[in-house]
Order: C-alpha cells, then structure tokens, then sequence
C-alpha cells in the first residue's frame, strides 16, 4: 500500500510538473516570437521580470528556457544531460523571481505600494520552478504513460486557469496610489451611439474623485 501510494504521488508531481512546464514554455516561447517579429512589449513581466538583463540575453534565456521546459513537457523520460540542462534553466528562472520577491518587498516598504496579499505571485513563481527543476532530475519513464499524459492535460487546463485568477489575487488587489501633483488619466472604448464602456465609465467616475 505504502509503494502504491508513493507510486501515485510521484506521477501526480510528474503531471504537476510537466504541466507547468508546458503552460510556461507555450506562454514565453509565444511571447519571445512575438517580441522578435514586431519589437512588442515582453508580456512575460506577467509571471517574471527579467529586465534587470540586458534585452537580448533575457530574451535569449526566454527562449532557450521555453524550448527546454516544452521538450522536457512533452518527453519527460529525456537523457541525463537534457534533464540536468531543463533543471539549471529552472533553477535560473526561480532565482530572478526571488530576486523579484526581494523588489516587491523594497518597493513596498519605499512606499510604492500597498499590496492586498502581504506576498508577491513571484514568489509561487519561484517555488513552482523548484519542483518542476526537482521533478525534472528525478523523473523517469511513468509507468502508466498514458494516464500520466492525460493527468498532465488536466494539469496544464488548471495552471492556465489558476494563472489569470493568481494575477487577479495578486495584481488586481494592489493598491499603487501615492500622493502626486497630477493624474493622467487613459481614455478607454466608446460604443457605437457614444455610449461610454464599463471601462471609460469607470474612469470618468475616478477621475473627479483622484
């Protein structure tokens, strides 16, 4: 019973793991092609910031990192010097989302902020990369591939789930406000007819009230 059970708990963390890494490798591969083909605007800062690099070297670790985690992902039974390589981009990944937790805890206590949660998604960021690092050293061939492909098919639905509720938590509940001389305040769609969006409504009303 005691094997069955630690059996089952090494493919629900291989299926954790893998699922993570395919949901991070398709999120960043996508966002470095978009970055190469119209000079965009990194979206990656949505689960790591990784400006504190030169330009081309963040975007370069983007994409060699994403192509890792997707290979690894896919084919989780790699050969050793794969795994290890899968593992150190890891292990580089969760270091800069520490290094982002040490920012957010400065900028916090500069006053920058006022955050709903006393911690930053960076540092759920840097513990995810551990265990998908850790998982990638260990994994192995599951004995079930099928299942454990399907449990990692589930995994990857709720991490992209999870994801946009996680920044919601963090992000949406963060207060910036700070004393200021002026605002400037973004316009927003109007709907055919004039009538305003729920989000240029909103900022109309803030407006007055900033």
């Amino acid at each position: 019973m005691r094997d069955r059970l630690a059996g089952a708990a090494g493919s629900a963390g291989l299926a954790l793991g893998r699922g993570l890494a395919l949901f991070f490798g398709v999120f960043s591969l996508a966002n470095a092609l978009m970055v190469l083909r119209a000079a965009a605007h990194t979206e990656d800062l949505w689960w790591i910031d990784l400006r504190f690099l030169p330009s081309g070297v963040a975007l370069g670790l983007s994409i060699v990192a994403a192509a890792l985690l997707l290979a690894w992902g896919v084919a989780p039974n790699a050969a050793t010097w794969r795994r290890w390589l899968t593992a150190a981009a890891c292990l580089l990944l969760a270091a800069a989302a520490v290094r982002n937790v040490v920012a957010f805890y400065r900028v916090w206590r500069a006053g920058g902020m006022t955050p709903g949660v006393p911690l930053p998604s960076s540092a759920l960021i840097a513990v995810a990369f551990a265990c998908v690092g850790w998982t990638a050293l260990r994994s192995h061939e599951p004995a079930r591939r099928r299942a454990n492909d399907i449990a990692t098919a589930v995994a990857v639905v709720a991490v992209a789930v999870a994801f946009p509720l996680m920044q919601i938590a963090f992000f949406g509940t963060t207060d910036y406000r700070r004393p200021a001389d002026a605002a400037v305040v973004l316009g927003a769609k109007v709907n055919p007819g004039g009538a305003l969006s729920t989000a240029l409504e909103d900022r109309v009303r803030t407006s007055p009230a900033l």
